[in-house]
């Protein structure tokens, strides 16, 4: 209950912050990336017609999103973005598959700004924010030791906190690299169709991104 209320103050905040600060925007931005995602190894817990614990390896994915956002006129290290993303684990007897919308507050390090290139050329930056999982889909086989569990749930929660290296070729285009830590809470709760308790799966899924995009700034 305690995280649960972190992360709701977390989105809060955020929201906030870029409400109140939109009316100074001046640099828009639009990003698309592509990479691997290398989730950690992690403990899995299923409940259905037993309960299960295992800890599960998993290996490397595709991941693939997209970042909107903007910088400040006034501040222009300060910008804020959101973010969608995928994200997938998989693993032996488990995946794990993630769609998650994360809201991030963002600084920069405008370097070589020129008339040509007021944002400067070179721009490594870093970012914080709460995410959740629009869909989550969920796969366990324990079998014998328990009933196969696959199904779906939504708004699991998170963060992710990116870094990386945009070099801004002109004033409008840019490529970047970036290395993103990712944290998912992954609570499956559901009683079947004449049951009595729940089928469960509870996993903490930490993941680490390296992607590579484009950049349009407007």
């Amino acid at each position: 209950m305690k995280h649960m209320h972190l992360w709701g103050v977390a989105v809060a905040v955020t929201l906030l912050v870029i409400l109140t600060a939109s009316p100074v925007l001046a640099e828009a931005f639009l990003e698309g990336y592509v990479g691997f995602s290398y989730p950690e190894r992690t403990q899995v817990k299923v409940s259905t017609n037993a309960s299960v614990d295992r800890d599960v390896s998993f290996g490397t994915s595709f991941a693939y999103g997209g970042r909107a956002g903007y910088w400040l006129s006034r501040v222009p290290w300060l910008g804020f973005a959101g973010d969608l993303s995928s994200v997938h684990a998989k693993g032996e007897k488990v995946d794990v598959d993630l769609a998650p919308l994360s809201l991030l507050v963002m600084l920069r390090a405008p370097l070589l700004a020129s008339d040509e290139i007021p944002q400067g050329e070179i721009q490594p930056y870093v970012g914080i924010g709460p995410s959740f999982s629009l869909f989550t889909y969920v796969s366990a086989n324990f079998e014998p030791a328990a009933r196969t569990l696959s199904d779906w749930t939504i708004l699991d929660r998170g963060f992710i906190v990116p870094a990386g290296v945009t070099v801004q070729l002109n004033k409008h285009l840019a490529v970047f690299t970036e290395y993103r830590y990712t944290y998912y809470d992954i609570r499956y709760k559901e009683v079947l169709y004449g049951g009595t308790d729940p089928d469960k799966f509870d996993a903490h899924l930490a993941s680490h991104n390296l992607l590579f995009g484009l950049s349009w700034h407007f």
